[in-house]
């Protein structure tokens, strides 16, 4: 009866709930204590395994495009289809292209259809060698292919040029492969002034300035063939045909004087030109030193020696903005852009007249009207507006020219007018 007794006395009221039995008697915190450890210890041992035999990563698609470039100039780079080739620093007069081959390897496991090769420049040239000398051509998987790159970098300017080559597979809209090629040009000539800054003139004055160019001695060599010219009409340039000693920095380079002269017939406006070298293809100059080499090689390396020249000319009106830019227009319709013509009294307004120096371009203007200009402002108080229209027979690609206004007093203002024509 006692352990009766003691039974009844210990009884208790059966719970509803499906959870566990172990999550309701006493001892519950130990058991989750208990499962807490042996949880530990399975993810320790899960981590033990994983770092003995490391996951590999997931093999590419038997199909994938991968191209291994090989010729660079340094260690390969992460991406194995991109290729970095240094031609240094080279000498601008030498008459030899540069080149370097390099090596297509197929890593993919099907065959590869190299569909095309594109370069970034005209300069640049690149032929797959071997029987197949232009795409398309097949590579099959683990073969190899090899490439000819050729650069011309006569007309290169001074600096660091880069320049590329891309290969594309058939089906794929990204290369496949990119090279990527670097060179260095030193500069065969150095203008002081850098950038000639003619300044601002009233009209009918005129200006002259000295420029001083260091040349290196092989073009200096070549006496009065090698002229220094402008490519705006009203500025000339006249030879000192005296040189300064070379200094401590001045290496091998020969110093020549020039003085430009800025004409006082100049047409009014703004002007933006460049001051740059031409080699006569002569020796006819009478005193000109012979050249060792042919001047067609000194002429493409001289092309690339510049220095910007500019300056304004005012007078009786000017016009805003100073130059007109059409944009792109479809080839076969015409277009029309105007400009505003802004005079400093109504006297200089009477009697315009406009004309365009292209026959593909035609230039109206309207009638003058006096401008709400301020009390006492000595800005211009008279405009009119200047149509320049762009006909239907404007061929394919960029026309870059002038229109001219002329006052009854004969001052003529320049307007420089770029137009590009494309399909549509």
């Amino acid at each position: 009866m006692a352990r009766a007794t003691s039974d009844a006395g210990s009884h208790t009221a059966p719970r509803n709930d499906a959870r566990p039995p172990w999550l309701w008697r006493p001892g519950t915190i130990q058991s989750v204590s208990h499962l807490q450890r042996r949880l530990a210890f399975a993810l320790l041992l899960a981590g033990m395994l994983s770092a003995a035999w490391p996951c590999r990563a997931a093999e590419p698609p038997s199909g994938a495009t991968r191209l291994h470039v090989a010729g660079g100039s340094g260690p390969p780079g992460p991406d194995p289809s991109s290729i970095h080739f240094d031609f240094g620093t080279i000498d601008p007069l030498a008459a030899a292209p540069l080149a370097h081959d390099f090596v297509l390897h197929n890593e993919s496991k099907a065959p590869l259809m190299i569909e095309r090769l594109q370069t970034s420049c005209g300069c640049t040239s690149v032929l797959l060698t071997g029987d197949a000398q232009q795409p398309p051509v097949a590579l099959g998987a683990g073969e190899s292919l090899a490439l000819h790159v050729r650069m011309d970098a006569a007309h290169f300017r001074p600096g660091s040029a880069d320049k590329f080559v891309w290969v594309y597979a058939a089906g794929a809209s990204a290369p496949a492969a990119v090279i990527e090629l670097t060179v260095q040009v030193p500069a065969l000539a150095v203008f002081s002034p850098s950038a000639v800054e003619m300044g601002r003139l009233r009209a009918g004055s005129s200006r002259s300035l000295p420029v001083a160019v260091a040349l290196d001695a092989r073009l200096a060599a070549l006496g009065q063939r090698l002229e220094l010219i402008s490519s705006v009409p009203a500025v000339r340039v006249t030879p000192e045909y005296r040189v300064l000693e070379a200094g401590p920095d001045d290496g091998a380079r020969v110093t020549r004087l020039y003085t430009l002269t800025l004409g006082a017939h100049a047409d009014l406006g703004r002007f933006d030109g460049s001051l740059t070298f031409l080699v006569r293809p002569t020796a006819s100059v009478v005193g000109s030193p012979q050249s060792p080499t042919a001047p067609g090689d000194y002429s493409a390396a001289v092309s690339g020696l510049v220095a910007p020249l500019s300056g304004e000319i005012e007078g009786e009106i000017r016009a805003v903005p100073s130059a007109l830019v059409f944009g792109v227009i479809a080839v076969g319709r015409s277009a029309t852009r105007s400009v505003a013509i802004t005079g400093v009294d109504e006297r200089a307004m009477r009697g315009l007249t406009a004309t365009s120096a292209s026959p593909l371009l035609t230039a109206r203007l309207a009638r003058p009207t006096r401008s709400g200009g301020a009390a006492g402002s000595t800005s211009p108080t008279w405009l009119c507006s200047l149509e320049v229209t762009a006909g239907a027979a404007l061929p394919v690609g960029t026309l870059e020219t002038q229109v001219f206004v002329t006052t009854a007093s004969g001052q003529r203002l320049a307007i420089p007018v770029v137009v590009s024509a494309a399909k549509p």
